[in-house]
């Protein structure tokens, strides 16, 4: 586990494979033993295996109730109404999309056609 001292750049990645009851998770966490401002960068490997979709459902309403309370805590006024006893649609509000930096760099090589990809030496597969 290595140690982030204060400023560095953490890896905040999750990694869901189809076909696979294991989820990768890379994230920075504070702990007491550290000093102010220091984080640990984890690798944490979550594996579904042996849970239903009950139980999955579950673990992942508790996500969502945990982002749908970062969003209420910043609302005021008028705005607080909208958090009555509305529905959630976690897919659009709550769900990140992947943003690692090989998506990133996927998403701008697709602007390129296969031509002017293969101009520059680049082939683009389905994997």
């Amino acid at each position: 586990m290595k140690t982030l001292l204060k400023g560095e750049t953490s890896r905040k990645e999750t990694i869901v494979s189809k076909g696979s009851d294991t989820v990768i998770c890379h994230a920075a966490s504070s702990h007491p033993s550290l000093d102010k401002g220091s984080k640990f960068q984890n690798e944490w490997h979550f594996d579904f295996t042996n849970c239903s979709e009950e139980q999955r459902d579950r673990a992942a309403a508790e996500y969502c109730l945990i982002a749908n309370r970062r969003a209420f805590v910043k609302v005021s006024g008028k705005e607080l109404k909208s958090f009555e006893n509305g529905t959630v649609f976690a897919a659009e509000d709550l769900i990140p999309t992947p943003t690692s930096k090989a998506s990133k760099v996927l998403a701008k090589l697709q602007a390129f056609s296969p031509e002017e990809l293969a101009e520059m030496g680049i082939v683009l597969t389905e994997k």
